[in-house]
């Protein structure tokens, strides 16, 4: 979500016609007034800033910043980035497209998480609901000679508790997902 926000600091600043040391201090400044000084991403956007300041290439600081990161969407655009940087290519173009991916990626995740969340709320009521009626007949009294603690019917109740028990790691399990 973070680098969002760096992508969509640079898409404004080259648009406005900034070259790319210009586009990242004002990305770094932006950064600094949303998440504060103490952001990670703030702490990467002065890193950047400064190594461009200092002579570094913007090539070897995204690279080194992918690194750091360990995240795949950053080490791509790092590789886009320098790719379409040796050749000229138009980068306002290159980090739109990057922002609108991530965007979207970002919105199938939300989709998928609350999709899982709906699961998991009926995984929770399939489970539990039975264990709430047997209760519930359990405490009926002993008028109902269906729950009687015979043997046979403490052997049952055992049974289908370790099917309800079973079904729930399985449903926990099918329910895991990674993204």
């Amino acid at each position: 979500m973070d680098f969002r926000s760096l992508l969509e600091s640079l898409a404004t600043s080259y648009s406005a016609g900034k070259n790319t040391q210009g586009a990242f201090e004002d990305a770094h400044e932006d950064l600094l007034m949303i998440y504060g000084e103490n952001a990670c991403i703030v702490n990467e956007a002065e890193v950047i800033s400064y190594g461009l300041n200092n002579g570094l290439t913007i090539e070897e600081l995204l690279r080194n910043f992918a690194d750091r990161s360990g995240l795949d969407e950053i080490r791509s655009f790092a590789d886009v980035f320098e790719s379409c940087f040796r050749t000229g290519a138009d980068i306002s173009q290159v980090i739109s497209s990057t922002r609108d991916i991530i965007n979207d990626k970002i919105s199938v995740d939300l989709e998928i998480k609350t999709a899982m969340a709906a699961g998991r709320n009926e995984l929770n009521i399939m489970i539990f609901m039975p264990l709430v009626v047997f209760g519930g007949l359990s405490g009926m009294g002993s008028s109902m000679t269906v729950i009687e603690n015979s043997f046979t019917n403490v052997v049952i109740k055992l049974i289908a508790l370790g099917i309800f028990a079973g079904a729930y790691a399985l449903g926990r399990k099918i329910l895991k997902v990674k993204i």
